[in-house]
């Protein structure tokens, strides 16, 4: 959950449990205190735009990252998304990751990967 900043932003967490049962509930909860604010809600319909719009309605930051429970952000991900979005002035940044975490940048991209 520790995500580099270099001291040039800081961030939050939102968790949007879109699982009626609430099963993650228990580990997300072992976090509370370790790091960053942390926010746990639950949509319980599943359907993940409903999950997504949720969370954008609790966002209070310039920006918005959105990961999935199926998905693995290394430890830089939140730094590299902030360093990149000026060159590009973009109000919508998607890196893509493989089978090990690595972030695979398509080969025209003009920046390297922090």
């Amino acid at each position: 959950m520790s995500q580099q900043t270099q001291g040039l932003f800081s961030y939050s967490l939102i968790v949007f449990d879109n699982d009626a049962c609430r099963s993650p509930e228990p580990v997300v909860k072992e976090f509370l205190g370790m790091g960053p604010e942390l926010v746990y809600e639950v949509e319980p319909v599943q359907n993940l735009s409903l999950a997504r719009n949720r969370c954008l309605t609790h966002a209070t930051g310039d920006y918005v990252a959105i990961i999935d429970d199926d998905e693995y952000a290394d430890s830089r991900w939140l730094l590299s998304l902030y360093t990149t979005q000026p060159g590009f002035r973009a109000a919508v940044l998607n890196f893509h990751y493989d089978e090990y975490g690595s972030r695979q940048v398509p080969p025209d991209h003009p920046h390297e990967p922090v």
